[in-house]
């Protein structure tokens, strides 16, 4: 019976903690905790609010910003879209000088290019009619890459044909003037099957920045620059770019093209580069950005290179007649600009056709 009555008192001592009676200054044990647990839970709520008001707030700002990216990005793309555009414009102007026969500083370099051409072309064409190859082997694009390579290589069925035949073309093409950095012939797809002695080094395992540098044979060059000048089937083409060196070295280029055509198919393009001292040293009018630079080359375009480059022939006598076709080749030019809304670059042009009759 003790046991019994022992234990009725601890239940009736249980249920007065519990009790809770109307009006009581006391609360029990069980009350007290209970009031804190539910202190906190009050404590939690209010934090987890906050954090949905800051939760909340970066949301706001998260799209604010990603909005502020789209926008960024868009103008990139327009930005973009127009400096190519401006640089068609640019490279058009620069070959319908060239083709009135006026004499400009890239003048003797895109002859070098057609010249060099003509003799791939006619070396090829040779080693068709000895047997020494076919069109569908010279014609390859089964690229296979070479195992271990970093820039990957590849090689192709008419690459051993190349080595024999392109360096006489290429070597004597660099010792025509200490501007030209290199002198290449690349399939369609800016594939080159061999480079200029100095740039057919074996690779070096592991060393990537050598490598870019150095080992420039059979690689493929398909960048915007590249395959311009390996498709383009022009007469030339002139392009300015910065060279990929490795080890985030750029170097300043511009390159005179021109296309290589064996058995009336276009095989490739002949790559003939200058070094960035030929850039620099380009009339002054275009040092400037944007469409005023472009618009101050008619008043430097007929300035005569015999001076600089002993191997260019300048036909004087001629000079005055070439440069008003030329002047009047800028105005169709100006014309047609105006028709697609660029009037300020089409102005630009105008002017730049009046200082070129002054400076003839």
């Amino acid at each position: 019976m003790s046991t019994v009555a022992e234990l009725n008192a601890r239940i009736e001592s249980l249920a007065s903690e519990i009790r809770s009676e109307p009006g009581s200054a006391q609360q029990g044990a069980f009350h007290r905790a209970l009031a804190d647990v539910q202190g906190g839970v009050s404590r939690i709520a209010e934090a987890a609010d906050g954090s949905r008001e800051i939760c909340a707030d970066l949301g706001e700002r998260m799209n604010a910003i990603e909005t502020e990216m789209r926008g960024t990005g868009a103008a990139l793309d327009v930005a973009m879209t127009r400096s190519e555009s401006f640089l068609r414009v640019s490279e058009q102007l620069i070959e319908t000088v060239a083709q009135c026969g006026i004499e400009t500083e890239d003048t003797p370099y895109i002859r070098a290019a057609q010249h060099a051409a003509a003799q791939i072309s006619q070396l090829l064409e040779g080693a068709l009619r000895t047997g020494a190859t076919t069109m569908a082997d010279l014609f390859d694009e089964s690229y296979q890459p070479m195992p271990g390579t970093n820039p990957p290589q590849h090689t192709t069925r008419f690459v051993a044909l190349a080595d024999r035949l392109f360096p006489q073309v290429q070597e004597h093409a660099l010792t025509i003037s200490p501007k030209v950095v290199y002198c290449i012939a690349v399939d369609r797809n800016g594939y080159v099957p061999t480079h200029n002695q100095k740039y057919c080094q074996s690779q070096r395992a592991g060393d990537v920045v050598w490598n870019t540098a150095n080992s420039r044979w059979r690689r493929i060059f398909n960048d915007r620059t590249g395959l311009a000048s390996a498709r383009n089937q022009r007469p030339f083409l002139l392009q300015t770019y910065r060279r990929d060196m490795g080890g985030g070295h750029f170097v300043l280029m511009k390159e005179a093209a021109a296309p290589i055509v064996v058995g009336g198919r276009h095989w490739g393009g002949l790559r003939r580069p200058s070094s960035s001292d030929a850039v620099r040293r380009a009339p002054p009018g275009l040092a400037a950005a944007g469409p005023a630079g472009l618009g101050r080359l008619l008043g430097a375009v007929h300035r005569p290179l015999a001076a600089r480059d002993p191997f260019v022939d300048v036909d004087r006598a001629g000079r005055r007649a070439r440069h008003r076709a030329g002047v009047a080749a800028v105005h169709t030019l100006a014309s047609a600009l105006r028709g697609r809304g660029l009037s300020a670059l089409a102005c630009r042009l105008g002017h730049g056709g009046r200082l070129a009759r002054v400076g003839g």
